[in-house]
């Protein structure tokens, strides 16, 4: 006796990759060069920044003022708001780095909490958490956003700052892709 292998389309399917759905996660547009007298750049939303919609104030900083040597974003009391599509039926999960802020101006002002918020096309909620990081090194914020994706609507991600102004955490290199 033989055994067949197989699986059914649905089985197939679950294991296809996922490109990453989130669009400048890096926050990488518009680029802040080395060479710039202000190694940031301070958005006063309503303001698009890359594929990002900012609502409030935030402030992207150079890869000058970060540990790691990359472009991210303080969120501050700012709002930032993505719409994504990801495959209809499929376990996604949205997955980020954050930091404290590492601008020596903003030591010692207070908690850096902020929120993260899936809605659906409907603008429900699907998912939310909320987050403080508590390292200068960028490490994984916990609990990513882990959802299925029940419509092929599209989706809305936002994180929500909590600081009165500018100082809040930094975020860099959001990320959508298959929930393992």
């Amino acid at each position: 006796m033989t055994k067949q292998s197989g699986g059914t389309a649905t089985q197939a399917r679950k294991q296809e990759f996922i490109a990453n759905f989130i669009q400048d996660g890096e926050f990488n547009n518009p680029a802040i060069g080395d060479s710039e007298a202000k190694p940031y750049r301070v958005i006063k939303g309503p303001e698009n920044l890359g594929q990002w919609q900012v609502e409030g104030t935030a402030v992207l900083y150079g890869r000058k003022l970060t540990e790691e040597k990359h472009q991210a974003l303080d969120i501050g009391s700012a709002t930032l708001t993505q719409e994504f599509s990801a495959p209809q039926g499929r376990k996604v999960e949205i997955t980020w780095k954050h930091s404290i802020n590492t601008d020596p101006e903003c030591q010692g002002q207070g908690s850096q909490e902020y929120d993260v918020v899936v809605l659906d096309s409907d603008q429900k909620e699907i998912i939310s958490r909320s987050y403080q990081p508590h390292s200068k090194s960028f490490a994984t914020a916990p609990n990513p956003l882990w959802f299925e994706v029940r419509d092929a609507g599209s989706y809305t991600i936002q994180f929500q700052g909590r600081t009165s102004k500018a100082c809040g955490p930094l975020i860099y290199q959001v990320v959508g892709k298959a929930a393992e």
